[in-house]
């Protein structure tokens, strides 16, 4: 009965999904990440998509995601069980700067890029359906405020993070 017991335990089941939308802000401003040739050299742009909204995809929620839940006890893995949905941000004011380029640890600097910029202030919706199974829906919730503040969210693979604050439920 014992070893049937043992058996049985399996790993986290990801049942009853719920979805929850989730009205955002920048607190700062955010970059663009992948990198284009204009008249004026090497810049930075926002992923869009087919109607010029600015695009940022879902693997970039779910990368934020999976650093997010150690810090509330939650595992890693249960980031790729959220289904995210991508943002889009229609009609952003968007700016093109100048900015200097740091390495990775800080210490020091590597020049300077242009990149488009979404300045602080800029709102949008983290739209997901997560398994209430293994996370509730005010852990969610808490999970997305520390995500915010302490790991951030890029547009892109790796660069332009951006820091935001979760206002509330999204209107739908």
């Amino acid at each position: 009965d014992f070893m049937l017991e043992l058996g049985q335990r399996s790993g986290a089941k990801y049942t009853d999904f719920a979805r929850m939308d989730l009205r955002c802000q920048w607190t700062n401003h955010i970059l663009g990440a992948l990198p284009v040739k204009d008249a004026e050299g090497d810049l930075n742009v926002f992923e869009r998509d087919a109607t010029g909204a600015v695009l940022i995809p879902a693997y970039c929620l779910r990368a934020m995601a999976s650093r997010a839940l150690p810090l509330i006890g939650k595992e890693q893995a249960v980031a790729r069980r959220i289904a995210f949905k991508a943002v889009r941000i229609q009609g952003p004011t968007v700016k093109i700067v100048q900015h200097g380029i740091t390495s990775p640890d800080g210490s020091g600097g590597l020049g300077l890029r242009r990149s488009e910029q979404i300045p602080a202030g800029q709102e949008f919706v983290i739209s997901a359906h997560f398994p209430t199974s293994v996370l509730k829906g005010d852990e969610y919730v808490r999970m997305l405020k520390i995500a915010g503040e302490y790991v951030r969210l890029s547009p892109a693979r790796s660069a332009g993070y951006g820091e935001f604050e979760v206002l509330g439920e999204a209107q739908q």
